[in-house]
């Protein structure tokens, strides 16, 4: 009597340490899933910054653009317009086509992340956790320098701005962080599962 209870409580035991392993997997996908989908978010704010940035920061398109026509000496008006045109038609593009280099490089971290959240890939992949080690080095590149500027500023509106990138960067470089890991609490509770 006392091997089937023992035996029943081993399996008890495994059942429930099972159930409490589901648990935690349950957890950390989602967490997966939803630092994945913030990374696409977090682009947005990116875009954001450097769109403003172009047109109301200190390199704006119109300053890129007179820089570029400055090497140029035309004699026709006429000629000069047209320079002027294909000129700014070209650092739009250029903006463009970089803007959507990066989008898909944080689309394809994101959409990883997500869809290994929420098992809807066939197999592991390496590569978007490899990447969001780097994007978490750029953040913090990015980041800690924003934290020295935001308190030598002395101008109440860069201040103010200051502080609201700050928040952004800072939650952007966390969720680098809780994405990664969840990726590795993940991957250990699979094998510890199995």
């Amino acid at each position: 009597m006392k091997v089937g209870n023992e035996v029943a409580r081993t399996e008890l035991s495994l059942l429930v340490r099972n159930d409490d392993v589901q648990i935690k997997l349950r957890r950390f996908r989602d967490m997966l899933a939803v630092s994945g989908a913030a990374v696409i978010a977090f682009y947005l704010w990116d875009l954001l910054k450097v769109l403003v940035g172009m047109f109301l920061g200190k390199e704006t398109f119109a300053g890129l653009l007179a820089g570029v026509m400055e090497g140029f000496e035309l004699s026709d008006p006429g000629d000069y317009k047209v320079v002027r045109i294909v000129a700014g038609l070209f650092i739009a593009l250029v903006a463009i086509l970089a803007c959507l280099i990066i989008f898909y490089y944080h689309y394809y971290i994101g959409i990883h992340a997500y869809k290994e959240g929420r098992q809807r890939s066939r197999k592991k992949n390496n590569l978007y956790l490899a990447l969001t080690v780097l994007s978490l080095l750029m953040s913090a590149w990015v980041f800690f320098p924003s934290v020295g500027r935001f308190f030598v500023s002395n101008d109440d509106t860069a201040e103010q701005i200051g502080l609201a990138t700050l928040f952004v960067e800072l939650t952007t470089l966390l969720n680098y962080v809780f994405l990664l890991f969840a990726a590795y609490k993940v991957r250990k509770l699979e094998k510890e599962a199995s």
